[in-house]
């Protein structure tokens, strides 16, 4: 007998999702041109989480933030790179490393 989880949703999604919602409601009407670039089911400390791209923009100038998101011990976890939109990828590659050396204290 075998089963597959393949494409089984993982349970924290729902939390992240409400979570999510209510987030990009409320930030349609505070933020200046708010606009959800990309959406992808990522890992943070190890365990399922969903990565956030998006843009708006302050002072004339549009700034792209990464957001990963997740819901830990009973809470809703999100780290987030925030940087102007011309050099959000400037430090990319120690972003990257930061959100991959996250953990979660046991």
């Amino acid at each position: 007998l075998s089963v597959s989880t393949e494409g089984a949703e993982d349970p924290r999604a729902p939390y992240i999702d409400a979570y999510w919602e209510k987030f990009s409601a409320e930030a349609a009407e505070g933020l200046n041109e708010y606009t959800l670039v990309e959406t992808k089911n990522t890992k943070l400390g190890g365990i399922f989480a969903k990565e956030y791209i998006y843009t708006e923009k302050t002072g004339g100038v549009v700034y792209r933030h990464r957001a990963a998101v997740t819901y830990y011990s009973e809470l809703i976890v999100s780290l987030t790179y925030t940087a102007t939109d011309a050099n959000f990828d400037t430090h990319i590659g120690d972003v990257n490393s930061i959100f991959a050396e996250f953990l979660f204290k046991k």
